[in-house]
């Protein structure tokens, strides 16, 4: 770095730059200068244009009298015999300034470091390509970037092929399945289904048998239905009184012998006509109903008994669950 120069009272400075390797001409300057300081944060040599005044590379403090006139131009010559060093910063540049305060002549001194007005060297590698997720990084370096540098791009993710199989159709009952897998399902596949079950009479009477309780018709008899399970049932009956004469009255209960104290529905027929009900039995097991006929109903006395004194004729009795 050059020295610092003082000067004997307040002068007027006005200073001019350029880039290394672009010429320096045609400064205009409003004042008579008295003396120009130069200094040169190039690598190369500069002259003073007409002149045997050479700048050499890096230099600061170069002070020449402005006997030139008004007007010093700055060309990139190296003295006679001298190679101009290979530039590696293009962006340098030499900076003077024209004064009228009297300077002495000085040949300047070398500078220590390029100073601010000089950019750093151009990187020589550079980083990446990161990886997916990579976080940013400031960084420590202090060469620049190259303006064509790439940094890279990480290998493309591996894309999924799509299934040349698919699995199926389950049978009923299958459990489900994650899979391992590692192709894609395609848009248009199907799994099918199984084929339909075949009816089969053994699965039909079995939820008859579960489900439905039936009793055939008799004639003077204390007919019997058999509900198998517990649960909510509805009970429907036909039955004929053949008696034109008398009254019956039909009774679905759970005694068959003794006073019907548990009777859960009545029906009367009467002169030869039929009667028909129906009955909402709740069950806690496999229990058994009866339909009971009584022609002396009107003694309040219901038993359940086979009748024998008229024609009664109970069709059937129905018993459905239905819940």
């Amino acid at each position: 770095m050059s020295n610092p120069i003082a000067f004997a009272k307040p002068g007027i400075f006005r200073s001019f730059s350029t880039v290394v390797g672009v010429p320096l001409t045609g400064i205009a300057i409003t004042f008579t200068p008295v003396a120009f300081l130069i200094n040169n944060y190039t690598e190369l040599w500069a002259q003073i244009e007409d002149t045997d005044d050479f700048i050499p590379p890096l230099t600061g403090g170069f002070v020449i009298g402005a006997s030139l006139g008004r007007a010093a131009n700055i060309v990139w010559n190296a003295p006679p015999g001298v190679t101009q060093p290979t530039v590696t910063n293009p962006k340098a540049t030499l900076k003077i300034t024209a004064t009228d305060q009297q300077i002495p002549y000085s040949p300047g001194s070398p500078l220590s470091t390029i100073y601010s007005a000089n950019v750093p060297a151009p990187a020589s590698t550079v980083t990446g390509p990161d990886a997916y997720g990579a976080p940013a990084v400031v960084g420590t370096g202090t060469t620049y970037a190259r303006d064509d540098h790439d940094h890279g791009l990480p290998a493309a993710v591996a894309v999924p092929s799509p299934a040349a199989t698919v699995t199926g159709p389950d049978a009923y009952g299958a459990p489900a399945v994650v899979g391992t897998g590692t192709t894609y399902a395609r848009d248009d596949h199907d799994h099918g289904l199984p084929a339909a079950p075949a009816p089969s009479l053994t699965s039909v009477s079995a939820f008859l048998a579960a489900n439905v309780a039936l009793s055939g018709s008799g004639i003077h008899n204390l007919m019997s239905i058999n509900i198998p399970s517990a649960g909510t049932w509805l009970v429907t009956w036909q039955a004929t009184w053949g008696n034109s004469a008398g009254v019956a009255d039909f009774y679905i209960s759970d005694a068959s012998a003794g006073p019907l104290s548990g009777s859960v529905s009545a029906a009367t027929a009467q002169d030869g006509t039929s009667t028909s009900g129906s009955a909402i039995i709740v069950t806690t097991g496999a229990t058994t109903y009866y339909m009971n006929l009584d022609t002396a109903a009107a003694s309040g006395d219901v038993y359940a008994t086979t009748e024998t004194s008229g024609a009664a004729n109970a069709t059937g009795i129905v018993a459905v669950r239905i819940a």
